[in-house]
């Protein structure tokens, strides 16, 4: 899958997730101690790290900084920081990191997002491959908030 194919399929894949965001109860558990809100604010960190991968790459050529503790504290972070924020916001938060995120790759040359770099997590890859991960991730959570709902509540 090329750049655009990936930028299109991470389009597709948001939109899904925001029309089973409206049909769903705000309040419904998803996962123990998450609601929706909270998914989404996890969706975000997540778009939000690899902005800040992407922009390290482009500056220095690698990766120095980007750096997470573990994979759980960083989920953690990502919805703590948006606690008081409604599901509104928090959509609207997605929305507008997410298209940052797709301007970025959009302007990144594919050499530096081809390119092998430490990932945050502490494994090595390219931006490309964060991105596979990134659309997979995300599918599996609109399947998993589908199948939860279906178990609250009709979808």
């Amino acid at each position: 899958m090329d750049i655009n194919e990936k930028i299109k399929t991470m389009v597709m894949a948001q939109q899904k997730m925001i029309d089973a965001v409206a049909k769903i109860d705000p309040k419904l558990e998803i996962y123990p101690g998450w609601c929706i809100s909270e998914v989404i604010a996890h969706l975000i960190g997540w778009d939000e790290l690899a902005i800040a991968l992407v922009t390290e790459l482009n500056q220095k050529g690698k990766n120095e900084r980007i750096l997470i503790d573990t994979i759980d504290l960083y989920n953690r972070q990502s919805v703590k920081k948006r606690k008081a924020l409604s599901l509104k916001e928090i959509i609207n938060q997605y929305v507008s990191v997410r298209l940052s995120l797709l301007g970025l790759l959009q302007k990144t040359p594919i050499k530096t997002l081809a390119m092998d770099a430490d990932l945050p997590w502490g494994d090595e890859g390219s931006v490309l491959q964060v991105l596979d991960i990134w659309i997979d991730h995300e599918a599996e959570h609109l399947d998993e908030l589908i199948e939860r709902s279906a178990k609250g509540n009709e979808l």
